[in-house]
């Protein structure tokens, strides 16, 4: 049902006019080296995107330019715009804390709405609302550098919001934080796509972007590996079942012919030792691929019979 609502979402999203973000033919690196090649995509009003990638495969250079904080060869458009022709309607929140530790949360909050071009009385009741529902309330008149990490991570987000931006631009907004953080931060974000707000962001926690963005776009060295629907994507690269296995004993000569078989029958081993196999299957049936490790007399026990994740896509992709 959910992911009917979201197709239905997504066609009103189109009619109603341009792309949040759309980039085309992006390139761009430091010096001489490029980070990001040839990259196209594109992030409707209204959703949470999710890029996800190894560290160094180019997502926060990504943002930079999308931001407008970098120099590129390609287009990238915001709204129908170049990026640094509607700054106001953006929002931008680094991984580091961009905050002064030694004022107040409230200081900081009046500050930061002043350069935004707000007035610091309705940044004030802007940042107080916000933080209350992120359970900074009783926060107000703490100094931020005696708040603890996630309260940081919070803040952070929140002087960017102050304006109230069409588009809120995270970069690796869940880095360090725990569960329950994350959780807090995921229904923020949530929140912010309810009330007609874009999010793009990065992250590295593949289960929870698969839960909570609408779609994503996975990046190897730079380039697209695959975007979309994270199901649909899993469907296309012919991953429907998961198999996890405990070995007697997974010999190399042994293993070079499981890995011969699996490709000719449109499996792929995804990770392997001397006594463990993970293979994901084209079909919902493994009867086919235990039957050839016993031919090849391989004792084995099946651990587990899954769906496909996002963290067995990503396995791919950083092959």
């Amino acid at each position: 049902m959910s992911a009917i609502l979201e197709r239905i979402r997504a066609y009103f999203s189109r009619k109603k006019g341009k792309a949040a973000i759309e980039v085309k033919s992006l390139s761009c690196g430091y010096g001489k080296k490029k980070v990001v090649k040839n990259l196209s995509f594109k992030v409707r009003p209204r959703e949470v995107y999710g890029i996800v990638g190894l560290s160094g495969s180019g997502k926060t250079t990504i943002l930079r330019c999308v931001t407008g904080l970098m120099r590129y060869k390609g287009e990238v458009s915001v709204f129908g715009s170049k990026p640094s022709r509607v700054r106001r309607k953006m929002a931008y929140a680094p991984q580091d804390n961009a905050f002064f530790e030694e004022m107040t949360v409230m200081e900081n909050i009046r500050l930061f709405g002043t350069m935004s071009g707000v007035s610091p009385a309705l940044a004030a009741e802007r940042g107080a609302k916000m933080l209350r529902q992120l359970t900074m309330g009783e926060h107000l008149h703490s100094f931020a550098g005696n708040l603890s990490g996630g309260q940081k991570k919070r803040l952070n987000i929140v002087l960017s919001l102050l304006h109230e931006p069409k588009l809120l631009v995270l970069d690796e907004p869940f880095a360090g934080l725990d569960y329950l953080n994350r959780r807090l931060l995921w229904e923020f974000i949530r929140s912010l796509r309810s009330k007609g707000k874009t999010v793009f962001l990065t992250t590295h926690l593949l289960d929870e972007a698969e839960e909570n963005c609408s779609r994503i776009l996975v990046l190897r060295d730079g380039k697209k590996f695959t975007a979309g629907y994270v199901r649909e994507i899993l469907r296309n690269r012919n991953i429907m079942t998961i198999v996890e296995l405990r070995l007697g004993y997974l010999s190399e000569e042994n293993l070079e012919k499981v890995e011969r078989f699996c490709k000719k029958a449109r499996m792929r081993v995804l990770d392997h030792g001397k006594r463990s196999l993970t293979v994901s299957l084209p079909h919902e049936r493994p009867e086919t691929l235990l039957n050839h490790l016993s031919k090849l007399r391989i004792k084995h026990k099946v651990q587990a019979v899954r769906p496909p994740s996002l963290d067995d896509l990503f396995i791919l992709a950083a092959r």
